[in-house]
């Protein structure tokens, strides 16, 4: 059985303060973001650098994050197109 792995939710503990992320790939999202739990972003916990997110922040976090897991609505293609026999004057 493979577990899941551990995760923190996290910030930038001050506006404006910006934490790399471990893999180099970028930044800490200001509002929040869910990272493992390495011993990378316990250091930065410890240091001051990021804090954890409140309970309303995490829900906020598992909001906006659901929102991208729905999937798109897309456009019917033939709503509001004239029909290929129809030519244009």
């Amino acid at each position: 059985m493979i577990e899941s792995p551990v995760l923190l939710k996290i910030k930038p503990a001050a506006l404006g303060l910006l934490v790399r992320l471990e893999d180099g790939s970028g930044m800490l999202d200001a509002l929040g973001q869910a990272v493992p739990a390495t011993s990378y972003y316990q250091r930065r916990l410890m240091d001051g650098d990021v804090v954890e997110l409140t309970k309303d922040e995490v829900k906020a976090l598992d909001d906006r994050a659901a929102a991208f897991e729905k999937p798109a609505v897309t456009a019917d293609a033939s709503v509001g197109l004239d029909s290929p026999d129809k030519k244009s004057k």
